[in-house]
């Protein structure tokens, strides 16, 4: 008995000689992707599993609109064997070439290949059509990943590059592929029956983010930017009759953005700021979490 007892703790000691030791590094090496935005990360890491590290370049916080790379990030690009791009976002334009260029070994990949994108033309009227001067978003609108039925052309496009990256382990991709479709499918259900009776269909929001969720469930966007800037007085005044003939009691606003504008409308208005972020990680809670919100704000 003593002789076991004396066996399990050299045993012991041993196992923490070596899992504490200075000299014992833990290296990781699996291999690593990186993706611009953190929805996408959620949806890359369901899929590719336990195979990759995903690692998403913007920052929480950030505004994908003027966000630049520090050199830092960029440098830390070189051990990357993949890039992930949503496809029309501010900073991918500007800085694309430059993130090539820091790995150029790095496999770049556009995940909104196939997506019905909402072009200028008709991004921010999806329910009514005579209020054309509400269009804030010139060229294609990038928001694509607040849309649960685009969003299930995008994780194809991020299973068949996986499948491209690493062909042997084909079959994970997909099963994992398929678990996540079911999620994709079913808060597209949920959300549907959320504004199924809703009688108002306009809400308001501080930065058109949300066009693609509003083609989705017949809803109509009117944001307080204009032209992709902030709003003028006149434009403010105008804003501000159209809501009081709508009833709008609610004013939508990213937390990227700040909120002086949205609260100075509230005011007139009578109306609450409510705080989302369309780039939350948590991307099914988040659509749902958004989606009650604003079918809270129709129905109040």
């Amino acid at each position: 008995m003593r002789m076991l007892i004396r066996f399990t703790i050299f045993i012991v000691i041993m196992i923490s000689m070596f899992s504490c030791g200075d000299n014992v590094k833990v290296v990781n090496t699996k291999p690593i992707i990186y993706v611009s935005i953190a929805p996408q990360k959620y949806m890359v890491e369901k899929i590719a599993g336990d195979v990759f590290i995903v690692k998403d370049l913007l920052p929480s916080g950030a505004s994908p609109a003027t966000f630049e790379p520090s050199p830092m990030q960029l440098r830390e690009l070189s051990s990357a064997i993949a890039y992930f791009r949503i496809g029309h976002i501010g900073f991918e334009k500007a800085w694309m070439e430059r993130i090539q260029n820091a790995n150029q070994t790095m496999q770049v990949f556009d995940q909104s290949q196939g997506v019905d994108f909402i072009e200028a033309d008709h991004s921010h009227d999806h329910h009514s059509h005579e209020h054309k001067h509400d269009h804030n978003h010139f060229g294609t609108d990038p928001h694509i990943w607040v849309s649960a039925s685009q969003m299930q052309v995008q994780i194809e496009n991020i299973k068949n590059a996986l499948v491209n990256l690493m062909p042997d382990s084909a079959k994970y991709f997909t099963d994992n592929y398929e678990k996540l479709k079911v999620v994709l499918v079913d808060t597209d259900k949920k959300i549907m029956g959320m504004f199924h009776n809703v009688e108002r269909k306009t809400y308001m929001i501080y930065h058109p983010a949300m066009s693609y969720f509003a083609r989705d469930y017949g809803l109509e966007q009117l944001p307080l930017e204009y032209e992709g800037k902030e709003p003028s007085g006149k434009y403010m005044i105008d804003l501000i009759n159209k809501s009081k003939k709508l009833g709008i009691k609610t004013i939508f606003i990213q937390k990227q953005f700040p909120e002086d504008k949205a609260k100075a409308i509230a005011k007139e208005l009578g109306a609450k700021v409510v705080k989302i972020d369309p780039l939350a990680y948590q991307w099914p809670d988040n659509m749902i979490y958004m989606a009650e919100q604003i079918q809270k704000s129709l129905v109040e």
